[in-house]
């Protein structure tokens, strides 16, 4: 099936699930770039929709729409985990034997897992719960086709989208400094660096 990350249903009311136009390449990089762009996009479509905060970080308050927009970025990381981890293990096959590039991918899905529970310990430290989606696994690889070329440009689109995800989870945070402050110092900064390395 084409889609990698698939929302429970109660979320997936709340979002439409209308795809832009993804080129196809070849079937294992197409199937990639339109799971990542599938679950991707059902975040950010959310994380949009929330309303900034208008009532602000008074006394320490953690309003719902900071609370679903941290629970949409913390399952976000954890498919972008899931995802590094995938092509890492992919790439560390006998059959592909690409030990550097998996190092790579494997590295990343560890950093991509630390910031999710980062997110999950910022959000229980301003009282909120956290709530997990069900992601799908990404399927078989084609070793005839996927190579380290076609995983770069997933793991970008992937960045991509999570920076996009980030920055409109920042705007939800209108109001409250201390949480837009969070969001800057452990995560903007890095998602830029990241984009850029992965383009060059």
């Amino acid at each position: 099936s084409g889609c990698c990350g698939v929302l429970g249903s109660s979320v997936r009311e709340r979002i439409s699930c209308k795809q832009n136009f993804i080129p196809k390449l070849f079937s294992s990089q197409f199937r990639i770039l339109s799971a990542i762009h599938f679950f991707c996009k059902n975040i950010i479509d959310m994380a949009e929709q929330g309303a900034p905060s208008t009532s602000g970080n008074h006394g320490g308050v953690w309003i719902k729409q900071c609370e679903d927009g941290i629970n949409n970025q913390i399952n976000l990381e954890l498919y972008a985990s899931y995802m590094y981890m995938a092509m890492g293990h992919y790439f560390d096959r006998d059959d592909v034997a690409l030990k550097n590039v998996a190092k790579f991918f494997l590295e990343n899905a560890e950093e991509e897992r630390e910031h999710a529970n980062k997110l999950v310990k910022y959000h229980h430290q301003r009282g909120g719960t956290t709530a997990y989606f069900n992601i799908k696994a990404p399927g078989a690889f084609d070793v005839a086709t996927f190579n380290t070329l076609k995983a770069m440009q997933c793991a970008l689109a992937l960045e991509v989208n999570v920076n996009k995800s980030l920055l409109a989870l920042h705007d939800t945070a209108e109001g409250d400094p201390e949480f837009q402050d969070f969001i800057e110092a452990n995560f903007l900064h890095e998602q830029v660096e990241a984009i850029k390395m992965l383009k060059d």
